[in-house]
């Protein structure tokens, strides 16, 4: 799948801290749950180069092509940088049309450092005097105070097809400016590896290649939006594609390596610009549903990807594009917001790396596997568990080094999802052999346990 992107007033400014102005942490599917110290993560600085927090518990949530200084928001907020940090994100990524001139901008730089949001955009590789050049950007930046902090690296291509030199073009940004990031968005033909159904084997290589060569590991494929690709995940119940998150975000890893950034684009809720309505609208879904958002998001993180990407952009039935609609649609705002304040509030769980083999899972219903990842934060052990399939199931987890002991549910999507299913705040007794059954109720559930051992 290729989105089209249409210039807008910009695509920057990225993950920042929250301001005074952001909405308070919607705690619909979680219990209270200890801040984690912002103690220096060594591997999580190295990631990033230092440029972004080095804390444990922050967690890149980025958003594309959206103009920091935009208006289409609720009165309450001055500009879109301000709604977006108060959804949690704190990362703009963008390519089009910014800046304006050379060394100059219409004010999208200060606004995202106004609210603490960090950018990557510009770094035209091939002209060193063009508005969007390294040169350009050194230039708004040293007139633009505080934005040599939060300017974080480079985005200059988007979904570049597989011949096009990603490493050369990389490595002319960064001679030019060794000391940031260089971004470039891959497409979809990530989500269906190893098979490779989309594309061919030489693209394949060179694809990976073409990832492997930037400092974030990037890719899009809009499963439940895209009318292009759902035959690969038709059953004969018909189409489940939400899976393929989990899948794109096992992959990104494969390919670029256990220690390399690896950021996803899942759903936001809009038409992704009308790509729903393509193909004679054989897409799954026109848009995906807040519970489907929530899910693809839990899911791409717990398969490997350290940060995720909203893609904002909608299409009306008339035609008409509307670039910032999760900043004006209130569905999609209240929506963000809560899944953003979830995933950040277990930034920390989400950081720490899986411990290989501390669980396994059986699952009641075998059209359903259960996704489960063993983390350990500050010496608590956390489980956390997603359903992989449209459907219900109850899963038995079997903890390797826990045969006593309690699971306390502390986070559960169907609080806010399904509410008459939601169980958050119960206890499961382990049993000798350190296990525990809980059911997961409705299709792609996402839970969070705390073990208590005796």
């Amino acid at each position: 799948m290729v989105k089209t992107l249409i210039p807008t007033s910009l695509a920057l400014a990225l993950v920042g801290v929250l301001t005074s102005l952001a909405a308070p942490h919607p705690q619909g599917g979680a219990l209270p749950h200890p801040t984690t110290p912002a103690v220096s993560n060594a591997p999580h600085a190295a990631r990033y180069l230092g440029l972004l927090p080095t804390s444990a518990s922050f967690l890149p949530i980025a958003v594309w092509d959206q103009a920091p200084n935009g208006g289409n928001i609720p009165k309450v907020y001055k500009n879109q940088a301000q709604a977006f940090a108060a959804m949690g994100v704190n990362v703009f990524i963008g390519m089009d049309a910014w800046p304006e001139r050379f060394g100059s901008d219409n004010g999208e730089l200060a606004a995202a450092v106004a609210s603490h949001m960090y950018v990557i955009g510009g770094g035209d590789p091939t002209s060193d005097t063009s508005v969007g050049s390294v040169a350009s950007i050194a230039a708004l930046i040293a007139k633009t105070p505080g934005a040599a902090r939060y300017f974080v690296g480079y985005q200059w291509g988007d979904e570049p097809q597989c011949t096009t030199d990603v490493a050369a073009q990389v490595a002319t940004i960064e001679r030019e400016d060794p000391t940031r990031m260089v971004f470039e968005n891959e497409g979809a033909w990530t989500a269906w590896l190893p098979k490779n159904t989309v594309g061919t084997s030489t693209c394949l290589s060179e694809s990976e290649a073409n990832l492997r060569a930037t400092s974030i590991a990037s890719s899009d494929e809009y499963a439940l939006t895209d009318p292009w690709h759902t035959y690969l995940c038709r059953s004969g119940q018909g189409y489940d594609c939400l899976w393929a998150y989990g899948q794109e975000a096992a992959n990104l890893r494969q390919v670029a390596g256990p220690d390399a950034p690896v950021w996803e684009f899942v759903e936001s809720g809009t038409n992704d610009l009308g790509l729903s309505s393509e193909n004679d609208g054989k897409s799954e879904e026109p848009s995906a549903s807040p519970t489907q958002v929530n899910s693809a998001a839990w899911l791409a993180l717990l398969e490997g990807a350290n940060g995720i990407e909203w893609f904002c952009d909608e299409r009306l039935p008339n035609g008409n594009p509307v670039w910032d609609y999760c900043a004006s649609d209130t569905t999609i705002r209240e929506n963000l917001s809560y899944v953003d304040h979830s995933v950040e509030r277990f930034a920390a769980e989400l950081n720490s790396p899986s411990l290989a083999g501390a669980v396994s899972v059986q699952s009641s219903n075998r059209s359903v596997p259960v996704v489960a990842k063993v983390k350990e934060v500050n010496g608590v052990t956390y489980l956390m568990v997603e359903g992989d399939r449209l459907g219900a199931t109850t899963a038995t987890y079997t903890l390797d080094h826990d045969a006593a002991g309690t699971a306390e549910l502390i986070y559960d999507s169907n609080s806010r999802y399904d509410p008459h299913a939601a169980e958050l705040g119960k206890s499961f007794r382990l049993n000798s052999l350190g296990q525990f059954s809980d059911s997961l109720p409705s299709s792609y559930s996402v839970k969070i346990y705390e073990i208590h051992p005796l």
